[in-house]
């Protein structure tokens, strides 16, 4: 995994609140936070998975809060965007958080931003992450594999998938 910039700003970022990292889709939003140091116990949570969608809608009581936040050091809620209420469930568990980490990550900054927006107001870090920079880039292969492959990334991108695997990157 290529280090992401965006790393040290993401784990300093403050509980209670919870962090969400906004991005386009192949983005590396999911690998970045699967890779995150000193996580401990995880309860990884996938908005496209319907069993954990009804997990999260099913919590409703102060109760349920607490049994999810003593669940895991950390919680990570990937493809946010896709669970309906999701402000609310955001605002819930950030008000009655006292150590947890919570994470959440959404390719549609639209959708999950205006969900988040009117229930999670001041409880919520907004980090967005792109594909690769330049820095990013360097810092893994150094300036002269930057400068040799300059015009690949100008005409397809510095996404993961384009860097990791260049000769599917016309396809």
């Amino acid at each position: 995994m290529i280090p992401r910039d965006l790393t040290a700003r993401i784990l300093n970022s403050k509980t209670p609140n919870a962090v969400i990292i906004y991005g386009p889709r192949q983005s590396g939003k999911t690998t970045l936070i699967k890779n995150l140091p000193n996580l401990g116990v995880v309860n990884f949570l996938n908005g496209d998975r319907p069993r954990d969608v009804n997990r999260l809608q099913s919590l409703q009581s102060a109760g349920d809060i607490d049994v999810m936040l003593s669940s895991a050091d950390t919680i990570i809620i990937d493809e946010a965007q896709n669970i309906p209420n999701i402000g609310r469930i955001v605002k819930m568990l950030v008000d009655a958080n006292q150590k947890t980490k919570i994470f959440l990550t959404g390719s549609s900054a639209l959708a999950l931003a205006h969900g988040v927006r009117e229930s999670a107001v001041g409880r919520i870090v907004n980090r967005n992450l792109w594909p690769f920079s330049v820095h990013e880039l360097a810092n893994e292969y150094g300036w002269g594999y930057v400068q040799t492959n300059l015009d690949r990334f100008l005409v397809f991108g510095t996404y993961p998938a384009t860097v990791t695997d260049p000769d599917s990157a016309i396809e």
